[in-house]
């Protein structure tokens, strides 16, 4: 145990060195800061509710160019404006506050450098969590081998695209949504009812609240949760269970419909206005899953595992299965239906990064069934997964943060592939 978790504290305290050093390169005037464009928006929340009421005037108009267009100051309102909700500034807030602390508590715009590790800090902590909270209800609900689990949760991490937004991009909303779909499912595995499941009911109701929040499309992730709670304990099901999800669903979006009265007049708006789903009729399928640019697969391999793991699992584990998969497809033709397929600068498909957990869980749950009648052909079908994962954790420290190419030319990747075997 203590063996464990000392090698546990050398991974994070690398990890947050790996972060730090990939960005001491990058200037934090630079186009590709961890504070600039979605990050921002997302972020602006906190350094400027917390000093400044969100009222215009405190941001330089230097500092406004070099976070881009997510962020507008709105005078006639008397507001800065953000099209992005203020879930993941929720999550942030921690990190912000010792960032306040150590250069002075006002003391600053929120976007010192000081400011951008603590952000840092912040990816790799929140990775890092997610892991430990899959490792602890994975393990409890479906036993394997130690270091079976250890290479299951390094392929999910490292074959995905979750490192790079944990250590690359940490600002952004994707790192936030994974770690509340851990919590949801170490939620689920160690039960969400009976007197000593309360809290832990509580907690599930909060995380998937706080996922909508984040990111209303995850409320498709929200209803495969809730499918996978009610499935196994009928006491969820009660109408009062159901009614205090509404109460904290509640209580979390009010500060947001506050804040789009006074930003837009309305109290529930699409801030989006003229970005959404307008492929609805012609979904970029093929794209979403395939392209060189921003492509599911050539930038998280370990997604290739999910028809193998519905498989191996559907005799065994039916009713998880149908939902697991009944989820993917949904989420698939939803984010393949939005009016830019490749999602703007992404290292792959990035709406898919909160989606690990369930992958996990069905690929564990497989394994689980799997191990003790052919271990041989579980570890021959780990193995090639395991290389790609060890070169994809190479390619997401070369990625230059955005795809030049057009869709369907491979130069780019290609060109990153070869450097990784130079």
């Amino acid at each position: 145990m203590i063996v464990g978790g000392a090698l546990a504290l050398v991974v994070l305290v690398w990890t947050v060195h790996d972060s730090f050093r990939q960005h001491q390169v990058i200037d934090t005037d630079d186009w590709k800061t961890e504070l600039r464009a979605d990050a921002a928006g997302y972020y602006i929340y906190l350094p400027g509710v917390i000093h400044h009421g969100m009222r215009p005037g405190w941001l330089s108009d230097e500092r406004l160019r070099i976070i881009g267009s997510g962020i507008q100051e709105d005078t006639a309102r008397n507001i800065i404006r953000t099209k992005y909700t203020y879930g993941t500034a929720l999550i942030e807030l921690p990190f912000f506050l010792a960032a306040e602390l150590i250069v002075g508590w006002g003391n600053s715009d929120g976007f010192t450098p000081v400011h951008h590790r603590a952000m840092d800090v912040a990816g790799i902590v929140l990775w890092w969590s997610g892991l430990l909270l899959l490792w602890s209800a994975l393990r409890r609900k479906w036993p394997v081998p130690g270091s079976i689990g250890l290479a299951l949760l390094f392929l999910m991490s490292q074959g995905t695209n979750v490192f790079y937004y944990a250590f690359r991009s940490p600002a952004y909303s994707h790192i936030g949504s994974w770690v509340l779909v851990c919590l949801a499912l170490w939620c689920w595995a160690h039960g969400v009812s009976g007197r000593d499941g309360r809290w832990r009911g509580a907690l599930f109701r909060i995380a998937c609240a706080w996922l909508i929040l984040i990111r209303p499309l995850d409320l498709l992730l929200v209803l495969a949760l809730y499918a996978l709670v009610l499935a196994d304990e009928p006491f969820t099901r009660r109408p009062r269970w159901f009614l205090g999800q509404i109460v904290i669903g509640i209580a979390l979006a009010l500060p947001q419909m506050f804040y789009w009265q006074a930003a837009y007049g309305d109290p529930i708006v699409f801030s989006y206005q003229n970005e959404g789903f307008t492929n609805w009729r012609t979904p970029h399928l093929l794209a979403t899953y395939l392209a060189p640019k921003n492509g599911l697969l050539p930038y998280a391999p370990a997604f290739l595992l999910l028809p193998v793991a519905v498989l191996a699992a559907w005799h065994r584990e039916r009713t998880r299965t149908i939902i697991v998969l009944f989820m993917f497809l949904l989420y698939w033709y939803a984010v393949s239906s939005w009016w830019d397929p490749a999602f703007g600068c992404s290292f792959g498909q990035r709406s898919f990064v909160q989606t690990v957990p369930l992958l996990a869980m069905i690929t564990w749950c497989a394994v689980h069934h799997w191990w003790p009648r052919r271990p041989a052909i579980v570890l021959l079908l780990l193995a090639p997964f395991l290389a790609a994962a060890f070169i994809n954790n190479m390619l997401a420290h070369l990625y230059d943060m955005c795809y030049w190419s057009t869709t369907w030319d491979p130069t780019q990747w290609l060109g990153n592939i070869r450097q990784v075997f130079n």
